[in-house]
Parts: C-alpha cells; structure tokens; sequence
C-alpha cells in the first residue's frame, strides 16, 4: 500500500473502464484487504496490475475496474481481464442418441459458435435443400436468440445453410435448413456436425416512418457500387 500511495497520489486518475470512486474509498478498500488477508493469515487478493497515472486536481475521482477475474491474466500486461456472464441455456434432447451443441475451443481465444450436430443420417442430392434435423429443442432467455452458420469445412464443398434465425420464444425442435450446390450426392451421418450455432443478443428496434432520410456519401448506391 505504501508503494501505491508512492505511485498514485491524492487527486490522481487511475485510467481503467469500470465506476466513479473517490480516492478515500480506493484507500479505504485497500486498507480493509490488508487488513482481512492480516486476519486469515493470507496474502490480500487485491490486484492493481499496472496502470496509468495521470496527475489531476485533488477533487477529480479514481476510475476502478467494476469486476476482475483474478483467475485471468493477461500475459502482457499482468493485468486481470474481466470476465462476461455465462450465458444460460436449456437443452432438452428430443431423441436419446441427440448430441449437445458444442465447442470445438473454448477459454480466452474460444470458438465464435458452437457446432451442431445431426441426429440421424440423410441424404442430400445435389441441388436439393431439406431440414436436417438435430434431436434438440433450447430454451433461450429473453436477452439472446442464435443464428445458424455455414461450417467452413462443408462450404467449400458447396454444402450450405438457409433460414438460420433462432428466435427467444422459440421452443421446438432445431432443424438445419441446408442446401447442396454441388453436382455430387452428399452423404450425412449421425452425429456429423452439419452447422454452426451462434448466440446472439436481442436487440428490438422501433420503427419510425418519416419522409426522408439523412443524406450519407454512398446514398442510393447498391450492388457493386465499391466496385468488382
């Protein structure tokens, strides 16, 4: 504490994205971390990792980060990164051999999307579209919905999806819409991963008819309008 008070003086600025506090109660919560790692006889976990200091005038206040994962570093700048809540959804398997979606990597540099996988076997003609089914309905919260997308793997053999939007209130069974663009029949086995699912946040719009809208520098220009 005394390094720190060294470091950053009275009516300095701690630059770090979180919440407003004044610099008597960044002192205060210091001092009651030494002193409740004193009482158990362990070290205080109070991480301050390495920030910037800005001298300011003493009635400005200390910017402190609002949640810090202290099980998280980041290898640069020794510094806590803040970890998002885990998004909870519902799975129930609508068929016993049905597989969760999953991810292929998870952790700080995890996947986007977790795959989806088909409950029984099919077969795609070329140029045909059908619903491949997965054996699984979810229950979103109201706060995020999915999309389906492509897996890269069988895109480039001309096999993609269609009609990929998971709404909130949605509760049947999740069914990829794909589609066969090549010239050659493609065979789909049971628990082959046929797409991907992406969570995402539900943002609702309101619309507002008015007579015209703000000019902009692409304007009316469409397809192909930066070019081939």
């Amino acid at each position: 504490m005394r390094r720190l008070s060294q470091t950053v003086g009275e009516g300095s600025v701690i630059r770090r994205k979180g919440v407003l506090v004044s610099w008597s109660t960044v002192m205060a919560t210091i001092r009651l971390s030494c002193w409740f790692g004193h009482c158990i006889g362990r070290r205080p976990s109070l991480l301050i990792g390495r920030l910037q200091v800005e001298e300011k005038p003493k009635n400005e206040h200390v910017v402190l980060p609002q949640r810090w994962d202290t099980d998280r570093l980041d290898p640069v700048g020794d510094v806590a990164l803040e970890l998002d809540e885990v998004v909870r959804i519902r799975v129930v398997k609508l068929q016993p051999e049905a597989l969760l979606p999953k991810y292929a990597h998870t952790g700080k540099f995890g996947d986007l999307a977790a795959d989806l996988y088909a409950v029984a076997a099919t077969t795609l003609e070329a140029g045909a579209t059908l619903p491949v089914a997965t054996g699984v309905a979810m229950q979103f919260p109201s706060t995020h919905g999915a999309l389906v997308e492509d897996r890269s793997g069988l895109a480039v053999r001309g096999i993609t999806t269609l009609a990929g939007v998971i709404d909130p209130g949605y509760r049947g069974e999740i069914k990829v819409v794909m589609t066969n663009l090549s010239a050659a029949a493609v065979e789909i086995k049971a628990g082959d991963r046929i797409a991907q699912l992406r969570i995402v946040r539900r943002i609702e719009a309101a619309f507002e008819e008015v007579s015209e809208l703000i000019e902009a520098p692409r304007g009316v220009k469409g397809f192909g309008s930066t070019g081939s």
